[in-house]
């Protein structure tokens, strides 16, 4: 199965989550519930962390599904220096982001520099094998 790629705005504020669950639902239709289900409630983590270590309300979501995996990203540019968000160690002792260490298969916060933006991106990854 060749990686499916899609990638969405998200709305501003709490309307995010809820949307980018419903475009994860769609793109993972036909997985098995419990999978589809953990890939909505990370995703529901992700977008809230973005939304309160990023400060803003300019999200994009990218999902990427193959054969054994679900990429799910969102990427947040900010209205700040990278220099000022919380690290991804301590990002990670608290909050939705234990949901994210215990269910996914692997995950990241990476904080990026570079002009004309500085952007956040929260990932998390599932196995579907």
């Amino acid at each position: 199965m060749p990686v499916r790629r899609m990638l969405w705005p998200l709305p501003s504020g709490t309307p995010a989550g809820p949307a980018a669950r419903g475009h994860v639902a769609a793109a993972t239709g036909d997985l098995d519930s419990d999978l589809a289900c953990d890939a909505r409630s990370l995703t529901s983590e992700v977008v809230t962390a973005a939304l309160l270590r990023g400060h803003t309300d300019e999200l994009w979501l990218e999902v990427a599904v193959s054969r054994d995996t679900l990429h799910v990203e969102v990427t947040a540019s900010l209205p700040h220096p990278v220099g000022r968000l919380v690290s991804p160690q301590v990002a990670g002792s608290r909050g939705g982001l234990l949901i994210v260490d215990a269910l996914a298969s692997e995950w990241g916060l990476d904080e990026e520099s570079a002009p004309p933006a500085d952007t956040l991106r929260i990932w998390f990854r599932l196995s579907l094998a």
